[in-house]
């Protein structure tokens, strides 16, 4: 394959592999089986320099054959690959037209009903993709059923040569084919992908490849027109994802940038447990916790803790909306609190900070920091101006104080809220003011849980914050946020 052998032979960028193996493999072209057998094997003899391939894919709803404690004695014996669903069997196939031997499929090779082997192995995704030899991603198929060979017709593959001798090519190819397939829907897939040096993608209407140097498809094989990326955030996942590494470590304000640009796709995505909201980002966040030299504190970076306080629901679709959990989950500061799209403001265009952090305190569930967390809580010293209960969301207009952005709408009930100044944000000549919106917890002393965040311009008071100016305004007069002679507090958001 010439994407996969040019990648080899000539991005030095994509050569990352370290000696590392899973601590299973699926050997496809074992000499004492037919071709019709595969089997499960234990890596713990392999040289750790062997090379393997692995599978990005959607499980569906539909059940299928698993590793688990009761069907673990056969399938180490030997896999009838007729008992396999159509993705399993077109990765096998792939793999072998490859020349490989090994692939690693993560519903086979993590015995799925042992919280034990999962503890030991879920760790260990950053480790498996970023020195996997080439990952398979089922990127149209929407689950195990679907397989990812599909009869295609060359006309959506080719280009088209028009009268005037100009080209015609689909303007949405990326945004249309891959942004938005099935794959890329699913929260797992994000650190797949992301960590994966070169990723083999199969489509609906083509191949698409993507490795640290390049991205291709069928149509364009030599690389994808920078049009095809033409929107803001396409642009930003273009020179983010693969490249993440080098764009982070930069010495630059915006060494948060790519890692922000991952949270918003991140929690755009599907998840099926709830509970995974940590542990299915986690193999990202050990590699930036590498490249950046920073702590990881329940889903916040240390170094850029307070930038990442202004997390807000994205919902400039209209539809989107932040939901609680079933269960506890995260403390109200940190975005894995919620479920719902997430969005950061830009680093370079914030200011001045109004708040100072005194501690933050964690307490994982179990060792590792990346994953669930039991407790946490921040303490702050900044000014808290009580407002009044906020009558609009998400709506700036200039007869309106300020922007309220919340983080679950339906808990926004009567009683009394407060502000809390964050960090300035700095647009051109204008000046505006980004913080936290606090409800107080009950029966606790200086102790609140943050419901939203606010941006108001300057010259608009705090005591105005999400409700409609007064009748006869002066929009004329300036006029301080709020009054700074009151004093810091010190409190606590749990």
């Amino acid at each position: 394959m010439q994407w996969l052998s040019a990648c080899n032979e000539t991005h030095t960028k994509c050569h990352s592999r370290t000696p590392f193996l899973p601590a299973r493999l699926l050997d496809v072209s074992p000499p004492d089986l037919s071709p019709s057998e595969i089997r499960l094997i234990t890596t713990d003899t392999l040289p750790p320099s062997t090379p393997y391939l692995a599978l990005s894919h959607c499980w569906g709803t539909t059940p299928f054959l698993t590793t688990t404690l009761s069907t673990l004695p056969a399938l180490v014996t030997s896999i009838p690959i007729s008992s396999l669903p159509p993705n399993f069997l077109d990765a096998i196939t792939t793999t072998r037209r490859l020349s490989h031997r090994y692939i690693w499929i993560d519903s086979l090779c993590i015995i799925q009903d042992s919280p034990t082997d999962w503890t030991t192995q879920a760790p260990q995704m950053h480790n498996i993709y970023k020195n996997a030899s080439l990952t398979l991603a089922a990127l149209a198929s929407s689950s195990a059923f679907t397989g990812f060979f599909h009869t295609r017709s060359p006309d959506l593959i080719a280009s088209h040569r028009l009268p005037d001798s100009s080209t015609a090519i689909p303007s949405d190819l990326w945004l249309t084919h891959f942004h938005e397939s099935p794959l890329n829907t699913r929260a797992w897939v994000l650190q797949e992908r992301l960590l994966a040096p070169r990723t083999l993608h199969f489509g609906t209407p083509q191949l698409f490849w993507e490795c640290k140097h390049v991205e291709a498809c069928e149509t364009f094989p030599l690389g994808i027109p920078e049009d095809q990326f033409a929107t803001g955030y396409l642009r930003r996942e273009h020179d983010g994802f693969k490249r993440w590494e080098e764009n982070s470590r930069a010495d630059t304000g915006g060494r948060y940038d790519t890692w922000e640009l991952i949270l918003h796709e991140y929690t755009a995505c599907r998840l099926t447990m709830e509970r995974d909201k940590f542990v299915a980002l986690s193999g990202v966040v050990k590699e930036f916790e590498r490249v950046l030299g920073d702590e990881y504190l329940a889903g916040l970076w240390r170094g850029n803790f307070v930038g990442g306080l202004l997390w807000f629901v994205d919902s400039t679709d209209g539809v989107a909306e932040g939901r609680r959990p079933r269960e506890w989950r995260a403390p109200s500061w940190s975005w894995a609190s919620i479920d719902g799209p997430v969005n950061v403001p830009f680093g370079p265009e914030l200011g001045r900070e109004w708040v100072k952090v005194a501690e933050v305190v964690v307490v994982p569930r179990g060792g590792d920091a990346t994953a669930e967390v039991d407790s946490a809580k921040v303490r702050l010293r900044g000014f808290l101006v009580r407002v009044e209960r906020p009558r609009l969301f998400g709506v700036s207009a200039r007869v309106l104080g300020g922007t309220v952005y919340p983080d679950v709408r339906s808990e926004f009930v009567d009683g009394a809220y407060y502000a809390l100044p964050v960090k300035e944000r700095l647009m051109d000549e204008d000046k505006a003011l980004y913080g936290l919106l606090l409800r107080a917890v009950d029966g606790e002393d200086d102790v609140f849980e943050r419901v939203g965040v606010f941006l108001t311009s300057e010259h608009d008071p705090l005591e105005i914050l999400g409700q409609y100016k007064p009748e006869g305004w002066d929009y004329e007069l300036e006029r301080d946020w709020f009054d700074t002679t009151a004093g810091e507090k010190d409190i606590v958001i749990i």
